[in-house]
């Protein structure tokens, strides 16, 4: 019960904020993108239905997977987060009734709630543009779904990470620069031989769309996000605010 309450009082905060148009546009605006791509681009155009799949889900695993949803989190990690830094909120905020672990908790659900929205509208999106290219023939449900649910589960550590960042630093260009650091990381391990990109979250999303990886992704990114949880609530709780 407390924690659903922390968790409406976080989110009525967020309507002082553009959290959720954030959430929303980057998934817009790549699916605006791929009906110019396939429209106008020379190279794109005139695609069989198996071919537009290929080039839809493979341009999207970069441009989601690997990048922007990366990105994306650590924006909105440190808008949710932030917004008690700029407005000198945590010492109010922690005489409060909810616990301080409540309070952590809910800052994370709230941030997996923006992300998954987001990835709801990219779901959407991608559906639409597969409809429209293809003349309303059956879309490529398990690529769409591996693009944007799993993407999202697998990503979960990462906003678990930012939210632990964002709470420890009052400059929003810390945990920014952690997730662009992350996410150039991310882009030459997801692929590199071996099992090295287990030791980047950034990585989960894109690499849990290889075959012989997916079931290991999926349960590495429970384990990872449980425990960096359960330490940044922890340390959260035993921290003094600023």
């Amino acid at each position: 019960m407390m924690l659903s309450r922390t968790i409406s009082a976080e989110s009525y905060k967020l309507r002082r904020t553009p959290a959720l148009l954030l959430a929303a546009s980057v998934p817009l605006l790549i699916c605006v993108l791929y009906l110019l791509l396939f429209n106008f681009a020379g190279s794109y155009r005139n695609l069989s239905e198996v071919q537009f799949w290929e080039q839809l889900l493979g341009i999207s695993n970069f441009l989601w997977n690997t990048l922007m949803l990366q990105m994306g989190i650590a924006v909105l990690g440190g808008l949710v987060v932030g917004i008690e830094h700029t407005e000198n909120q945590w010492k109010t905020l922690l005489t409060l009734p909810p616990s301080r672990v409540s309070i952590y908790l809910a800052k994370i659900l709230v941030v997996a709630g923006l992300v998954l929205f987001g990835s709801m509208v990219l779901l959407f999106g991608l559906t639409l543009v597969g409809l429209l290219q293809t003349n309303f023939a059956t879309p490529h449900w398990t690529g769409i779904f591996d693009i944007t649910i799993r993407a999202w589960f697998t990503a979960l550590p990462l906003m678990a990470l930012h939210v632990w960042y964002s709470s420890r630093f009052k400059s929003f260009a810390v945990p920014l620069g952690l997730g662009f650091a992350g996410t150039l990381t991310a882009m030459f391990t997801a692929n590199a031989d071996g099992l090295i990109w287990i030791f980047v979250p950034w990585a989960y999303p894109s690499t849990d769309l290889i075959a012989k990886y997916g079931t290991l992704t999926l349960g590495l990114s429970s384990v990872v996000f449980i425990v960096v949880t359960a330490l940044g609530a922890w340390d959260f709780s035993r921290r003094d605010m600023q």
